[in-house]
């Protein structure tokens, strides 16, 4: 008496989509010869297949810009202005320096340093952000003299990503 082979677990007609449309390919590829014809006949280039091929097309352009893969590429947060435009001259100090920024910020790894003409740090109080998240407000620890000043700014946006940069004002007296 010969035993019956085991059930195949895997159904008939996966096996067949994998033997004819995966392996045989591979196959004839590995012994370099060319597809039976009724091979040929079964492959990508078949009238059904051309013609859903500019669907696919049409659907990959406007499926793949709203895609959230496409959004970190626009997500570095970009100074959008500041309460002291770079080297403006101002007659009077003000009470505090906002920067504001295209994305929300995390406060906990986002600063500046204000610096004189001396290159002396000069104290600045306790930084916040605004109620959006997008502004970096500095408060001035001591009203400034009239000189020229530089700021040193670096953000970190909330998805990560880290922006630094510098700008400088003068206090007219």
């Amino acid at each position: 008496m010969t035993p019956h082979p085991a059930p195949s677990p895997i159904p008939a007609a996966l096996r067949e989509w994998w033997s004819d449309s995966v392996a045989l390919p591979f196959r004839l590829r590995a012994i370099r010869l060319r597809p039976h014809a009724a091979c040929a006949a079964r492959s990508f280039t078949t009238p059904t297949r051309r013609a859903a091929l500019p669907a696919v097309v049409v659907l990959s352009a406007i499926a793949l810009p709203l895609s959230p893969v496409s959004r970190p590429a626009f997500a570095h947060a970009h100074l959008q202005a500041a309460t002291l435009a770079d080297k403006a001259t101002i007659k009077a100090a003000p009470e505090a320096i906002t920067l504001r920024f295209s994305e929300g910020l995390s406060l906990a790894l986002s600063g500046a340093t204000l610096s004189g003409e001396d290159q002396s740090e000069i104290g600045l109080g306790e930084a916040r952000l605004s109620d959006d998240g997008k502004s970096l407000i500095l408060p001035l620890a001591a009203a400034l003299k009239p000189g020229t000043y530089r700021l040193d700014w670096h953000v970190l946006s909330v998805d990560g990503h880290k922006t630094k940069g510098t700008t400088s004002f003068t206090v007219a007296p």
